[in-house]
């Protein structure tokens, strides 16, 4: 009897796994919990990388190539200060921005419009292709699985997007100056294709 309870309980636990793993992106932003909270949900991660490029690139945040769906995630679970922030969620728009843990001048910002199902995603890093190729002002990368051109993107989005970068600072150690503004000089897309395409 009680291997029975035991076989019934297992078979329980995967069944409900199974169900987890099958959890469309959009069925978590149902919720109306703040942004930070959604993002930490058990398998938001997997249900994230679904919509976002997997394009292997280096950019500095790991030892090797990596896709871009990993490393992207990890630029969204960590807050600098709240001031620089953006976490939105509401009828029409999920919209949360973070950095990477231990170093902050390195962010994510994700932009959902729920509405049209449109994922969109933006990381700022410092190296693109190789350990040499550094860029000390900050590279912007934009990508997205649903457009061939950064021309396409949604007007609102772009104009999200500028207003969080227009806020955003960097600690800037040689003239000890904690609120430098952060200002990208290179913008790079990535469509649904996996093209790059520089911007500026």
């Amino acid at each position: 009897m009680e291997i029975k309870k035991f076989i019934i309980f297992l078979l329980v636990i995967l069944f409900w796994n199974s169900v987890s793993f099958s959890k469309d992106l959009f069925e978590y932003l149902k919720s109306n919990q703040p942004p930070p909270l959604i993002l930490g949900h058990i398998d938001f991660d997997k249900a994230l990388n679904k919509e976002i490029s997997d394009l292997n690139i280096y950019l500095g945040m790991s030892k090797d190539k990596q896709p871009i769906n990993e490393t992207f995630y990890w630029t969204l679970r960590n807050g600098s200060a709240s001031h620089d922030e953006i976490n939105i969620n509401d009828d029409k728009y999920f919209i949360i921005s973070g950095c990477r843990p231990q170093s902050c001048p390195e962010k994510g910002f994700l932009w959902i419009d729920k509405k049209k199902k449109i994922v969109l995603g933006a990381m700022i890093h410092y190296f693109i292709d190789t350990r040499e190729n550094r860029n000390e002002e900050g590279n912007l990368l934009v990508f997205s699985n649903k457009f061939t051109s950064y021309k396409k993107l949604p007007k609102k989005f772009k104009k999200d997007l500028n207003s969080w970068i227009s806020i955003l600072t960097s600690w800037d150690f040689e003239n000890n100056n904690p609120n430098k503004p952060l200002r990208p000089t290179v913008t790079r897309f990535i469509n649904l294709n996996n093209q790059i395409e520089q911007i500026k």
